[in-house]
């Protein structure tokens, strides 16, 4: 929930710079930038929590 709020956060403050600095294309970029950063973000913590859940019967499954 913490790191939910802190990407949040700082997305808000990262959008304002971009905005402020360089328009709309700076918004728009830094928009990007984060939600690309975003989804590998959670493909990595789906992947890993696949991986710690997994017990050896569904291993088994996935080897046959």
């Amino acid at each position: 929930m913490l790191f939910i709020f802190y990407y949040l956060a700082s997305l808000a403050l990262a959008e304002r710079m971009g905005e402020s600095k360089y328009g709309v294309i700076g918004f728009a970029v830094t928009l990007g930038v984060y939600i690309a950063i975003g989804g590998i973000f959670l493909f990595y913590l789906w992947m890993g929590l696949e991986y710690s859940t997994r017990t050896p019967e569904s291993t088994d499954e996935i080897a046959s």
